[in-house]
């Protein structure tokens, strides 16, 4: 049982990465636990579809905030080469 709780998570990754649908491979997974990642890896790569603009954006705001973050003063603009 542990075997399979650790395959479902592990192939759906994989599955994802590989461009396949990671809900279906979710399932073989079940049925056959870490046995359905050789058919996955012999498998034609497709290409995974893009992520949606909404989610680049939101990625896109929330590391912006994070390197706002670290600046405190004028000098903390400066590059790394030229601190004083």
């Amino acid at each position: 049982m542990i075997l399979t709780v650790m395959a479902i998570p592990i192939v759906s990754f994989t599955a994802f990465a590989f461009g396949r649908n990671p809900f279906i491979w979710a399932f073989w997974a079940y049925l056959f636990q870490f046995w359905c990642l050789i058919p996955l890896f012999l498998m034609k790569k497709r290409q995974r579809p893009e992520l949606p603009q909404s989610i680049l954006k939101l990625a896109g705001e929330i590391n912006l905030k994070r390197e706002l973050r670290k600046i405190k003063t004028p000098d903390d603009l400066l590059g790394q080469g030229e601190k004083k």
